[in-house]
C-alpha cells in the first residue's frame, strides 16, 4: 500500500462518515415518529440513507482524487519534457 492508497482511504472515511452523519441528522430534525413502528421504519430507513449517502459521496471523491492525480502526473510530464528541451 503505497501512500496515495493510504491518503485515499483516509479520505473516503471521513467524506463517508461525515456525509452518513448528516443525512442522519437530518432526518433526526425533520421525522418525529410517534409509534415503536414509526421508530424502527425511521431508523431502518435512516441507517440505509446513509450507507447510500456514503457509497456515493467515497465514488465521488475517488473520481475526483484519480482525476486530480492524473492532472498531476501530466504537469510534472510537461514540466519534465520542457525543461529537456532547453
Amino acid at each position: 500500500m503505497n501512500k496515495l492508497d493510504i491518503a485515499r482511504g483516509v479520505v473516503k472515511f471521513v467524506v463517508g462518515a461525515g456525509a452518513s452523519t448528516i443525512s442522519a441528522k437530518i432526518i433526526a430534525n425533520h421525522v418525529q415518529p410517534e409509534n415503536v413502528i414509526q421508530k424502527v421504519t425511521v431508523t431502518s430507513g435512516s441507517v440505509v440513507i446513509g450507507m447510500m449517502v456514503a457509497d456515493a459521496s467515497k465514488k465521488f471523491v475517488d473520481t475526483k482524487i484519480d482525476e486530480y492525480v492524473d492532472a498531476f502526473r501530466e504537469m510534472k510530464k510537461t514540466i519534465k519534457e520542457a525543461k529537456q528541451e532547453q
